[in-house]
């Protein structure tokens, strides 16, 4: 399909609608008034063109004052960067300061040309200017083309109010197994979906279609009676009808029964006769009656009642525009709704087409929850956020009809839409990882990480660290002494074994024992430097009490309660209560670490009570409200399925006990719409696995959706190891070792400096580069080294024995006890929560430490153990 230039129409809500005049427009590098605003030079640049220099981490510049009495503004931008990264145009005037909610983005590049047509609300009133804001860094834009002008939108029709289709007797129909379709003989897009008599989807019966024929914008109902040929296994029905500009269509829907038992295949197509400029004309639309439990459109919406699609509760603004969005934010090419009868997926083919996501229905009356898709495609300039409505038409030729296929399962008794996720996979099975360059992800990556590159300061290092920002000031940390001695002993050059080896001694001096569990600059706690300790009671003891004050901090519902900080907004304030399950499971993950380096039974005892008193109040629900230092409470998240899953898998380890286990699992599968199972750009090399946040915004306003956040998609990655362990059928380990993947793909590479090994806290999807700060390794070398098969530290929970053993490296299950894989020698190994006797290679050996529920051995770095309960 070709894009079509037009002037844009304004569309009455008849049949036709009028062509205004040209626009008129300004050429703003023609005119004098460019301020350099902030660290930033400008000069000419060739004939007519503008340079704009910095070595800055914050350059911005304005343009002249923009007069342009209009509804709306196109600004056309043509140019290069010297760096890449995010190119961000704010909006502002003497009234209206600069703000995130009046802004644009979009990537650049390295010294790659760019175009792009932006389009911008009305900018009324006197005084008006853009602010560019380009990447951060030592760099150079130069800018040819920088016009504005008046931007005409297309207008909807008034839609008609759909009504679900009366079953007939002359309906053709095909068996589903449990559910029967039946398709209209009359109305062409009557289908209807039922399960015991039961209406639970239907089809939009006569479907409008949108065109432009000539300077008219035309819209036409499919009202033709179709042509219906049912078969055995399949029924399809075409409708053949002309508009008024005299195109003759062939519209055809065919329905049959997919590979899956129980699935229905739909495969649509659209052909005409001549060139049109096409507006409009929907692929597919389901809508499924029945009160809503559940939805989800990954990338963007994760619903329960009383939400609403498109809503902001999370995310204000365009942002939150989401009934038909941008393709780059969707993670999964699917959609899913659970009603009070059960739960509807539609999966379908990624082919450009645009999703069509409104729980409830707005746009056509229904009520009911609509899942589709439109036609056109997205385009080099797309549509306003959520429209229907492209900005412009799409040249569909003559004789190369549209074509794009779903697959609609129905999922009976399904309370969640977890099922359909789960669905998903087994049928389309997970893509396999990305590669990245080397010496990305290997050893001596890791280690220039953490000795050559900014997080280091001596002996203390930073959680992040960017060219001139200084947020993060560097600390002691323990994790990192602890992740350069596994380094020390995988690397091949012995001179840089001896400067991880010393920098590891440097920094384990500055944490007093006692402390070094909380002492962590990444995001994943390890009970690692706690076993490099000596003596290790102190720590033991230090963990005790840090699980009794985090306990203290959960009420009788396994609740803890958000509490608004001095200076930041009401993050609670548009969720309907004042705690959520991700809030409750972050305390709640920091209770099972603290309790399980413990080894006390009584704490273990208290953690699954409290764990059954989490289960109890948040049940099966939206994994929502783990970030509110910036997030708002009521935002889907994906630490809240990490924070979730992992507990639950603990505790299925500490007891065997089955409901923990299906818990596990339930949350590990709410993560799965924040996971990029879908590459999201053309030519991108990275965006399989990589994960979305929230779908929602900092102080509402920032937006997340469609920019990975990898290190929360890393610790997601955490706990799918641990489920994986437990539940090795499951695509959980595979899930996890995509998401590591991407996380060393996104890390800056061996060549960049100061940022070498580190992760970028976001990253643009379009340029391919990462915005700062970028994080020190510890969270992504912690979940790299388990996707290796040579973790840093390894807990395994013997029933039989009824011990918990942590252990420095690996630990697997044998036939008659445990294999040891440490990587040192000797390596300690932890025993908790009871009283064993404990054999390597078939020799006792006695506890180097012991106390109260717990004793420390030391065993070979390569042995079989085996504990004898006592």
């Amino acid at each position: 399909m070709l894009r079509h230039r037009i002037a844009f129409l304004v569309l009455a809500c008849s049949a036709f609608g009028a062509l205004r005049a040209a626009p008129p427009e300004i050429d703003l590098l023609s005119l004098g008034g460019w301020r350099e605003m902030h660290e930033v030079r400008l000069s000419p640049a060739g004939p007519g063109g503008l340079r704009a220099e910095w070595s800055s981490q914050d350059p911005y510049f304005a343009t002249p004052e923009i007069r342009l009495a209009a509804t709306a503004i196109w600004l056309e931008l043509e140019g290069r960067c010297s760096v890449g990264g995010r190119f961000q145009i704010f909006w502002f005037s003497d009234r209206q300061p600069p703000s995130e909610a009046a802004s644009t983005a979009f990537g650049l590049k390295e010294n790659v040309p760019f175009r792009r047509a932006l389009a911008l609300p009305a900018l009324t009133g006197p005084g008006f200017r853009l602010r560019l804001d380009p990447p951060g860094g030592k760099g150079e834009l130069v800018l040819t083309r920088v016009r504005v002008r008046a931007r005409q939108a297309l207008v909807e029709p008034a839609w008609p109010k759909v009504q679900a289709p009366v079953p007939s007797p002359k309906d053709a129909r095909l068996s589903l197994g449990g559910a029967e379709l039946r398709v209209s003989r009359d109305a062409f897009g009557g289908a209807s979906l039922l399960t015991g008599g039961r209406l639970v989807a239907h089809g939009w019966p006569r479907p409008w279609l949108g065109v432009l024929a000539g300077d008219r914008a035309l819209w036409t109902p499919v009202t033709a009676k179709p042509e219906v040929r049912a078969g055995r296994d399949a029924v399809e029905t075409v409708a053949r009808f002309r508009t008024r500009d005299g195109a003759n269509w062939t519209w055809a829907l065919r329905y049959s029964r997919a590979v899956e038992p129980g699935a229905l295949r739909l495969q649509t197509s659209i052909a005409v006769d001549r060139d049109v400029a096409l507006v409009f004309a929907p692929a597919f639309v389901w809508l499924a009656p029945g009160k809503v439990r559940q939805a989800v459109l990954p990338g963007l919406e994760y619903l329960e009642p009383p939400d609403q699609s498109s809503g902001e509760r999370s995310v204000r603004g365009p942002a939150a525009r989401r009934r038909v969005p941008a393709l780059h934010k969707l993670t999964i090419p699917m959609a899913a709704v659970a009603t009070d009868a059960g739960c509807l997926s539609v999966e379908w083919e990624d082919d450009g087409a645009r999703a069509w996501f409104d729980v409830p229905d707005r746009k056509l009356g229904s009520g009911a929850s609509l899942i589709g898709r439109l036609w056109p495609a997205d385009g080099p300039i797309g549509r306003d956020e959520g429209s229907l409505m492209p900005l412009d038409a799409t040249t569909m030729q003559a004789g190369r009809p549209l074509r794009t296929a779903c697959t609609l399962r129905w999922i009976p008794k399904a309370p969640t839409v977890a099922p359909a996720l789960e669905r998903y996979v087994l049928a389309h099975g997970l893509p396999a990882a990305p590669k990245a360059k080397p010496p990305s992800g290997t050893p001596k990556w890791f280690a220039e990480a953490w000795l050559d590159s900014g997080i280091r300061e001596g002996a203390r290092y930073r959680h992040a660290w960017w060219p001139g920002v200084d947020s993060f000031q560097p600390q002691p940390s323990a994790d990192a002494a602890a992740f350069e001695l596994l380094l020390a002993r995988q690397v091949a050059s012995a001179e840089l074994a001896s400067r991880l080896t010393q920098a590891a001694r440097d920094a384990l001096d500055l944490v007093p024992v006692g402390r070094r569990l909380a002492s962590t600059v990444g995001h994943l706690p390890s009970p690692a430097p706690s076993l490099l300790t000596r003596p290790v009671s102190a720590e033991i003891q230090a963990a005790r009490g840090e699980a009794r004050r985090l306990l203290a901090m959960l009420d009788d519902g396994g609740i803890a309660r958000y509490r608004r900080q001095p200076g930041k907004p009401d993050y609670a304030s548009t969720h309907w209560q004042d705690h959520a399950n991700g809030l409750s499971a972050q305390v709640l993950h920091s209770v099972m670490e603290a309790v399980l380096l413990s080894g006390d039974p009584r704490l273990k005892a208290e953690f699954l009570q409290a764990l059954g008193r989490f289960d109890r109040t948040y049940g099966l629900g939206v994994p929502r409200g783990a970030q509110t230092w910036e997030v708002p409470l009521h935002a889907p998240d994906i630490l809240a399925s990490a924070h979730a899953a992992a507990c639950f898998a603990k505790g299925f380890a500490m007891t065997g006990d089955g409901k923990y286990l299906e818990r596990a699992r339930y949350w590990a599968w709410t993560g799965l719409p924040f996971v990029y199972l879908r590459q999201p750009v053309p030519g991108g090399s990275v965006g399989l696995y990589a994960t979305i946040a929230v779908f929602g915004a900092t102080d509402w306003v920032a937006n997340w959706m469609g920019l990975p956040v990898q290190w929360c998609g890393l610790v997601y990655a955490d706990a799918l190891y641990d489920l994986a362990e437990i539940d090795p059928g499951g695509p959980w380990r595979k899930l996890a070792d995509g998401i590591v993947a991407s996380g060393v793909q996104q890390s800056f590479g061996a060549d960049a400096g100061p940022l070498r090994g580190l992760l970028p806290d976001s990253f643009e999807l379009f340029s391919q580069t990462g915005n700062p700060v970028a994080i020190n390794p510890g969270t992504l070398q912690a979940v790299h080294a388990r996707s290796m098969g040579q973790p840093l530290s390894s807990r395994a929970y013997d029933r039989t024995a009824g011990v918990l053993l942590t252990a420095l490296g690996g630990l697997r299950r044998s036939k008659d006890g445990w294999e040891v894989r440490g990587w040192t020698d000797p390596t300690p190994l932890l025993v908790g929560f009871g009283d064993a006797a404990v054999t390597a290679e078939g020799r006792a050996v006695r506890p180097a430490e012991y106390g109260d529920g717990w004793a420390l051995y030391e065993v070979p770095a390569r042995c079989r153990v085996s504990l004898r309960r006592r």
